[in-house]
């Protein structure tokens, strides 16, 4: 008779679960977005059990999803303040933006690390396909959010 291993599994046989959230791409919108170098089905939202990652061509911005405070669907921008990526002049945050529909904004604990500037970010909108989609999965974190998406 043969014995069994009843160890733990090692960490290369763990699986990541992830959850891919592609941008919402308005092709008009197409000469703010393309300087960044992003491309429609490899861009866009990355969650795993751990990490929130955002990328947008050769911008990337991640934080531990435990850092996540707030996730929340918003509407119906101006172009000019929606396309490519953005800085808000009113707050801290950030904006990776393909269309002018929708998007989420997710609110972090702790101010994430910029990669366009010295100071770091309290927020980030990201104009993704499935923004209610986001929403909920952000909202199901174990860690947070501590409020609930607002609509």
């Amino acid at each position: 008779m043969g014995q069994t291993d009843l160890s733990l599994p090692t960490a290369a046989m763990v699986r990541v679960m992830a959850e891919f959230f592609p941008y919402a791409v308005d092709i008009r919108l197409a000469p703010f977005w393309l300087p960044y170098g992003l491309l429609r089905g490899r861009d866009g939202v990355t969650l795993t059990d751990e990490t929130f990652r955002a990328t947008f061509g050769l911008i990337k911005l991640q934080t531990p999803r435990g850092n996540i405070d707030e996730a929340h669907g918003t509407r119906d921008y101006r172009w000019w303040t929606a396309a490519g990526v953005r800085m808000s002049l009113a707050d801290e945050g950030l904006t990776f933006g393909t269309n002018r529909s929708a998007g989420v904004c997710v609110h972090f604990r702790d101010p994430v690390p910029s990669p366009l500037r010295a100071k770091a970010h309290s927020a980030l909108t990201v104009t993704v396909a499935d923004v209610d989609g986001l929403v909920r999965s952000l909202s199901a974190t174990p860690n947070g959010p501590t409020h609930p998406g607002r609509s």
